[in-house]
């Protein structure tokens, strides 16, 4: 099984054509469907895009501890869209094909965040897989399934 990007969103606009305000200072969340070759379907993958100069600017206005975590994250020094979604591509091409759809989703949650990262695969009594929040048990009334897009 192979994935491929079938979308990208920024911030809040689904345009073809994205630019921030300022091409060397920004920050920006990408959000991507992700799914599997020949398919419709997909699954959320979040990026945050943020240039070098931004991180430089959010560590001086913290002055007592001067770092900053950064994990889903792509840095660049300015603002290209076509360098940008090629990277994005590069990462889906090289580590987007295994076995099943959770086996390439979880590789390329190294890179971005997954929208069921969390979860858990176990399977049913009736022989498909789960998806189970974490934060859950069975034993609780909450308990939060989510069933597999058909992939």
């Amino acid at each position: 099984m192979k994935a491929e990007i079938k979308w990208f969103e920024y911030g809040s606009t689904m345009e073809d054509y994205f630019m921030p305000d300022n091409l060397e200072q920004f920050v920006e969340l990408v959000t991507m469907k992700i799914g599997p070759e020949n398919f419709d379907g997909g699954d959320y993958f979040y990026c945050h895009i943020v240039t070098a100069r931004f991180l430089m600017d959010v560590l001086k206005l913290n002055q007592n501890f001067n770092v900053e975590w950064g994990r889903h994250q792509l840095i660049v020094p300015y603002w290209n869209q076509l360098l940008i979604e090629h990277e994005f591509k590069t990462i889906v091409s090289t580590y987007g094909n295994g076995d099943n759809w959770v086996s390439i989703a979880k590789k390329l949650s190294n890179f971005f965040q997954w929208e069921f990262e969390d979860y858990q695969v176990v399977h049913s009594k009736w022989g498909g897989p789960i998806l189970i929040c974490p934060s859950f048990t069975f034993n609780s009334p909450h308990t939060h399934l989510v069933s597999p897009r058909g992939f």
